[in-house]
């Protein structure tokens, strides 16, 4: 009979899920783990510093920071050498066409068959519009689980990662079951915001996962490396096991398979492709004095861990949408990586995926995936999802038999595996070759020479391997600075360019109206000039004259006085000689 009624809502405080009050052991917690005071300080500077830039670049890019490829350059069960530095440096990455768009359509129209069949039994979110289905063994979702090219891109992505002490075997995938959505178009419910699966306040708690993030408690967040599993494999994920679908094992990514038409808009999976970055801000975060004591800012018990933006908000920012998305495409991001999910689904038709994360082989997940496989037998429900065995009595659901021989030695024909097949003991091995991983421990302690010797080759390898992806990333971050600053040269370049262009042909002609407008001032002055001298002559030859004039009236008024001083002794004079010189005419200066 079904359990409890219980779905992914449960898990989420943005689907409703009411977040639990901490008690004053989480403040203790706190105390006992928080870093000297100047080295958190010094560490966060750095790290806000870093997160400014790139928050600047995500708002830029896009969807074009999220890595992408096609399947068919994936090259035996490897990515090429510059996409894996890119993939490790963003997190995420879109593997196109690793089923073809008809199987994909093909899946979804059975699998809705599958559901319709089922009226009375079916459970998801929401309750009464299902779109995220309490759906585990369709048989379409157990053939895209087991398909070849999704066991050889699951091991592309696990080969991504390495082990310091062979905890995890990263050539031997495992099949973890999950849900399946079919979010239909103009939904306004399924608005997960943004979150970290992989536990929540367990990355404080548990000691083996803290070890997972050492350089980042130590303030040398630049050091810390999301690709190493060394302290993953026996890191306790789901310490209350609520079974709400908190994964208790080791993911290296999650994933799923697209089964329509998605994208920007269209109730698109959102990203923070800032992965080294965006863990160390959420794992020192709760230590600033600006927090409640006994809070871990969004990492609640049970629960995932939620973003808020009283506290993330340099993170949030950094979300951008994946690329658009075809039936047949995969998206895998990092088990730490930030996601969300557009509030609004914009689009005509529905957004469907399986979900299908890439999980490595290691002693734990192999005892998870022996459980599961009994959850098949029965159609029960898996171990880490809410137990409400609804599939139990579906019509058509899938069985063992789905899981043919043949289908597992195709699986394992697509693996290029470096361990010699075995029997296998149970389905979602992915491989015939999967065989108890306490015998693999035992093995590896001989003391045959052999062994120790592919051991000591295997660790050089895995040695090789890291500093060459640093030197990548070394190598990345140089030639990016440098693009950036040809970038800026060619900008310079171009604005020179046109100032030559536009400009200087204007500068050319003003130059010219300039020297005509002096050329004519010149020849203005000239003639200037040139009408002083004449009239310098002219008032020259005035002055003359008035001389002359002057010379002639003292003359006249002489002979007047003479004239007058004969005719004294006779004649009494009329006019006296003044009154002759007031008759003259005054003179001109």
């Amino acid at each position: 009979m079904p359990g409890p009624v219980a779905s992914i809502g449960d898990l989420f405080t943005s689907l409703g899920a009411a977040p639990p009050v901490l008690g004053e052991e989480y403040a203790k917690l706190k105390d006992g783990l928080r870093p000297d005071p100047e080295i958190l300080r010094a560490a966060f500077e750095r790290l806000r510093l870093r997160l400014r830039a790139l928050r600047l670049e995500m708002q830029a890019a896009q969807s074009a920071a999220v890595p992408q490829v096609d399947f068919a350059e994936l090259q035996a069960g490897r990515f090429p050498e510059d996409l894996a530095a890119q993939v490790r440096e963003r997190g995420c990455v879109v593997v196109r066409q690793v089923v073809s768009a008809s199987e994909a359509l093909q899946a979804k129209a059975a699998t809705e068959q599958y559901i319709a069949a089922n009226p009375d039994k079916m459970l998801g979110f929401p309750k009464t519009a299902p779109m995220v289905w309490e759906v585990y063994w369709a048989k379409e979702q157990l053939k895209m689980r087991g398909h070849p090219n999704m066991l050889a891109t699951q091991t592309a992505l696990n080969r991504l990662w390495h082990c310091e002490n062979g905890a995890v075997d990263v050539d031997r995938p495992l099949t973890y079951c999950d849900r399946l959505r079919i979010r239909k178009a103009g939904d306004t419910s399924f608005t997960l915001g943004p979150h970290v699966d992989g536990g929540s306040t367990e990355r404080w708690e548990d000691e083996e996962y803290r070890k997972v993030y050492s350089h980042i408690w130590s303030g040398d967040w630049e050091s810390y490396d999301a690709f190493d599993a060394t302290h993953r494999a026996a890191a306790r994920y789901d310490l209350y096991g609520k079974n709400l679908g908190a994964c208790s094992i080791f993911r290296s990514f999650q994933g799923w398979l697209s089964l329509s038409h998605a994208g920007s808009g269209r109730g698109a999976l959102l990203l923070a492709p800032i992965l080294r970055e965006a863990t160390a801000f959420l794992l020192l975060r709760p230590f600033l004095e600006d927090v409640p004591a006994s809070s871990f800012c969004g990492a609640n018990p049970g629960k995932v861990q939620d973003l808020f933006p009283e506290f993330h908000q340099e993170l949030i920012d950094c979300l951008v949408p994946i690329p658009d998305v075809q039936p047949g495409d995969t998206v895998w991001w990092h088990c730490d990586l930030i996601h969300a999910v557009e509030g609004t689904h914009g689009g005509t038709e529905d957004a469907a995926v399986f979900y299908i994360p890439a999980v490595p082989f290691s002693e734990k997940n192999a005892d998870y995936v022996r459980t599961q496989a009994e959850a098949l037998r029965l159609g029960r429900t898996p171990p880490d999802f809410p137990p409400n065995h609804c599939e139990v009595d579906c019509v058509d659901r899938g069985v063992e038999e789905d899981l043919s021989a043949a289908g597992l030695q195709e699986r394992a024909g697509a693996c290029e595996g470096k361990v010699a097949p075995r029997k296998a003991i149970g389905p979602f091995t992915t491989t015939p070759c999967w065989f108890p991983m306490r015998s693999i421990y035992r093995k590896r302690s001989s003391e045959d020479p052999q062994s120790q010797l592919d051991k000591t080759q295997r660790q050089l390898e895995e040695e090789e391997t890291r500093l060459r992806v640093q030197l990548d990333n070394i190598t990345e971050e140089a030639n990016r600075r440098i693009e950036k600053g040809n970038e800026h040269i060619l900008k310079l370049t171009a604005q020179l360019k046109d100032l030559q262009e536009k400009e200087e042909p204007e500068l050319e002609q003003q130059r010219q109206e300039a020297l005509a407008a002096l050329q004519r001032q010149r020849q203005k002055a000239k003639e200037v000039q040139k009408q002083a001298e004449g009239t310098s002559a002219v008032l020259r030859q005035l002055q003359d004259e008035v001389q002359l004039l002057q010379e002639q009236k003292e003359a006249l008024v002489v002979a007047v006085q003479e004239i007058y001083s004969k005719q004294k002794a006779t004649v009494t004079p009329s006019t006296s000689i003044a009154e002759v010189k007031d008759r003259l005419l005054p003179d001109p200066l």
